[in-house]
């Protein structure tokens, strides 16, 4: 599927052509054994979103609104140091998630800004959106908890040492 911008009169609950379907999620291998039903009702409350080379998805320091997966292209992410420079973390590229902390945490900010390296198709899922409809679906909100659960695991286990400490920070409370 080629990247195209999304335009902003439209919404994939009023054009079929946007709307996110259970094989765009299933692009995160975290959730290629989620149920499809649940998937589906995911579907529902999940948005694409474009990014040009050079935008800025979030900030270092912004609040955490939104769980996002790469469809396509990749996502930079970046952190000042505390000399102020700013340092490189790397890039996500199709079928990673970012963001995951909005989902898991009530009152978490970013710790790094992700900006797109290329141009990028993504998937969001607001914590608004995910939050009514764990309200709705308990058991779905929970299992949905647990899948980004085990991705953060794995990332932290496979993380360097210089990016261990920022997976603690970010979720040690």
């Amino acid at each position: 599927m080629p990247l195209r911008p999304q335009q902003p009169s439209l919404s994939s609950q009023s054009n079929p052509a946007l709307r996110v379907t259970p094989t765009h999620l299933q692009k995160a291998p975290v959730l290629k054994d989620f149920p499809v039903s649940g998937l589906e009702l995911i579907c529902d409350i999940a948005r694409r979103k474009f990014l040009r080379v050079g935008q800025i998805l979030f900030d270092e320091g912004a609040p955490s609104e939104a769980l996002y997966l790469v469809i396509e292209g990749r996502v930079q992410l970046t952190m000042k140091a505390e000399d102020g420079r700013v340092a490189k973390l790397g890039a996500l590229g199709e079928g990673e998630l970012l963001g995951q902390s909005a989902l898991l945490d009530d009152a978490t900010h970013h710790l790094c800004t992700a900006m797109a390296e290329s141009e990028t198709l993504l998937i969001e899922i607001t914590a608004a959106d995910f939050q009514r409809l764990s309200q709705e679906k308990p058991r779905l909100g929970v299992t949905l908890k647990q899948f980004i659960s085990v991705d953060l695991d794995q990332k932290l286990l496979s993380a360097g040492p210089a990016l261990r400490p920022l997976f603690i920070r970010a979720f040690a409370s």
